[in-house]
């Protein structure tokens, strides 16, 4: 699910910022540190990924300490230490690259 819009929080304001505009927008740099998830009660910090090899947009801050609430709609179950499980007992055949 694309998260198209986040919340920017910095001192006592708050500033809803869109993917399309996040760019032009006249405190970018402050701007970037400063994001969360827009789903009320969810505390997410979010972080903001420019267009490269795929299209720009918004992610949750990697960590532990940084997961959307369970009643957030962008909550995933993620695995303790967010990496890749090994299957034990699986072959791969290799080509002469290799």
């Amino acid at each position: 699910m694309l998260i198209d819009r986040v919340l920017f929080r910095y001192g006592d304001g708050t500033e809803i910022i869109a993917l399309e505009s996040i760019e032009q927008h006249r405190d970018y740099i402050l701007l970037k540190d400063h994001l969360y998830c827009i789903t009320s009660n969810c505390r997410c910090k979010m972080i903001y990924i420019p267009k490269g090899k795929r299209i720009a947009h918004f992610k949750k801050w990697v960590g532990r300490k940084h997961k959307h609430s369970k009643e957030c709609p962008y909550y995933k179950e993620t695995e303790m230490d967010g990496r890749p499980k090994r299957i034990v007992g699986t072959k791969a055949s290799l080509n002469d690259k290799h």
